[in-house]
């Protein structure tokens, strides 16, 4: 469940270093959501469908998913050490992260980030 592309429609799965680039850097002053995951890790594959639910229901906001063993530059280049991990970006930069798989940690952390944006 949430494992495949197709059923995570509203969730952008980034495919290549420049994919992320373009993303990451062209933003500008944009927020978005990244869940930095791999296939072989539970908690992310627990995880998944809550983040596909939040990106639901911020149809306006960027939720993008990053495997880091397909993208592992981008791992590295973004210090990714544990998995799952979320961060917002905002004008090109990390801004928060959370590391876990807590659904009511995730969804507060979206929603936090959501609000001063809409605010």
């Amino acid at each position: 469940m949430g494992a495949s592309p197709a059923d995570d429609l509203p969730v952008i799965h980034v495919k290549s270093k420049a994919e992320w680039d373009k993303f990451r850097f062209e933003s500008g002053s944009e927020l978005f959501f990244v869940d930095f995951w791999a296939t072989w890790c539970s908690p992310c594959r627990v995880m998944s469908p809550v983040f596909v639910q939040l990106a639901n229901q911020h149809p306006k906001i960027k939720f993008l998913k990053v495997d880091i063993d397909e993208l592992q530059d981008v791992a590295l280049q973004e210090n990714i050490m544990s998995v799952p991990t979320f961060r917002a970006y905002q004008g090109g930069r990390a801004v928060d992260e959370f590391v876990g798989a807590n659904k009511q940690h995730l969804e507060a952390f979206v929603v936090a980030h959501v609000q001063t944006v809409t605010a």
